[in-house]
């Protein structure tokens, strides 16, 4: 009886301890819980809009099959004219006067020593 006496005292002495304990416990599962429950939500939107961009896409994709497997549907759009260049791209003279004047140079010694081979 003294023992059970003395187990009831140290019960009733701890017993505010252990509320504070669960009650400091009960909060941090609860924001443990809001911010998984918050994290589930934004995955949750973020699935739903991947879905319907998916879901958009695959239409655009089917529009695009019909069309290219019709038959009579044209496979080449004209685009326009296209637009006058605002300069030459060939022939590129930074290219073809130096080229020419050293093939010009080769040639003409090439040709003198021809001559003055057959002179000799």
């Amino acid at each position: 009886m003294r023992i059970d006496n003395s187990i009831n005292n140290f019960a009733r002495s701890i017993s505010p301890w252990t509320k504070t304990i669960s009650t400091c416990e009960t909060a941090e599962r609860k924001r443990s819980l809001d911010t998984a429950r918050t994290l589930y939500e934004r995955r949750l939107t973020t699935r739903d809009e991947v879905q319907s961009r998916l879901e958009l896409l695959k239409g655009q994709i089917n529009a695009r099959e019909v069309m290219l497997d019709d038959p009579e549907t044209a496979k080449v759009q004209f685009a326009g004219m296209a637009p006058e260049p605002l300069e030459p791209s060939f022939p590129k003279w930074q290219i073809f006067f130096p080229g020419g004047f050293v093939l010009g140079f080769m040639l003409g010694v090439g040709l003198a020593f021809l001559i003055e081979l057959l002179n000799q």
